[in-house]
């Protein structure tokens, strides 16, 4: 079985900001994304960028959802089968508890471990995540998370 990594690497930090500040401030972050590895020459992960934004609301204290388009597509130009992986998430904010980020892949709820089965020559998708309330403090603090997407494809 080939099988195909796309890992998001998501780095990112919360500027303390007072509490009695009464005006909204949105704060962008850079997130990276990284084709970990394309095995063999079936298929293929491809990324239009690597880099995109996640921008922190304070009124309502969490990120915006962050939406990562990718293509899977076949290089033999035949349809081929595919599952498409959730195989590691996590993120986590100074020494706090793991944030529970919602994970969707082309609209469809996809937890670790469950995989999304697909057909076809050239497959645009889209995964979106979504941040659990991170409230500020009086101090800066420091965010990290990965999410890892794995392409496989079925014999």
């Amino acid at each position: 079985m080939r099988i195909w990594i796309m890992m998001v690497t998501i780095l990112y930090y919360l500027i303390s900001i007072s509490a009695v500040q009464a005006a909204i401030f949105e704060r962008p972050v850079p997130v990276s994304v990284f084709i970990v590895a394309n095995q063999g020459d079936e298929l293929e992960i491809v990324a239009d960028k690597d880099v995109f934004q996640v921008t922190y609301d304070t009124a309502t204290a969490r990120f915006f959802p962050l939406t990562i388009p990718f293509t899977v597509r076949s290089t033999s130009g035949n349809t081929v089968n595919y599952d498409l992986l959730m195989a590691q998430q996590s993120g986590r904010c100074s020494d706090g508890p793991p944030l529970k980020i919602t994970v969707t892949l082309d609209g469809s709820d996809i937890e670790q471990d469950n995989k999304l089965r697909f057909a076809g020559v050239e497959n645009d998708h889209l995964a979106v995540l979504s941040f659990p309330v991170i409230p500020q403090t009086d101090s800066t603090q420091w965010c990290d998370g990965s999410l890892s997407v794995i392409a496989t494809l079925v014999i």
